[in-house]
């Protein structure tokens, strides 16, 4: 999965817990953590030297990684569970329970390559569920009440 699938499903799972910014903003940060093992990616870009020492979807992937991120913070924690998540539904799973070298993944995942179709399904599903989520908890913050012009304006003139 891309960076840009991994945040937007770090978003989603934070604000489906009714997050607060900085809480959402963390949860997305925290999906994109775990491909710090990657020079191309979007963290590993700016990990330099470690990006190049650990082996793809090895122990940034795992549990241990799930763990640590938890204890540092319970959304950057539910960042990375998204991302793993998203990356056992793809054919390259990941090594769960590293150091144990089995990649695990779901069943049918041997069917889903990354910057496919499926990725591009879920990249649109997250931003439609992203938006729900936020109209939802925003419900009348758009209402168009008046009511307290109205009271304001009879004040201003009632002597």
């Amino acid at each position: 999965m891309t960076g840009k699938t991994h945040m937007l499903a770090g978003a989603c799972a934070a604000l489906a817990l009714q997050a607060t910014g900085p809480e959402v903003v963390m949860a997305a940060f925290g999906a994109l953590l775990p491909d710090v093992d990657t020079a191309q990616s979007a963290a590993g870009k700016y990990a330099g030297l470690f990006a190049k020492m650990l082996p793809h979807r090895g122990p940034t992937h795992s549990l241990v990684m799930l763990l640590i991120s938890t204890f540092i913070n319970p959304w950057l924690g539910l960042g990375v569970i998204t991302h793993i998540f998203l990356d056992m539904i793809t054919a390259g799973g990941v090594k769960l329970l590293w150091p144990w070298g089995k990649r695990i993944r779901f069943p049918l995942a041997k069917y889903v390559s990354n910057s496919g179709i499926v990725e591009n399904v879920l990249q649109t599903a997250f931003v439609v569920i992203c938006v729900w989520i936020c109209i939802k908890h925003m419900d009348g913050f758009f209402s168009l009440d008046f009511s307290w012009l109205y009271d304001w304006i009879k004040s201003i003139f009632s002597f």
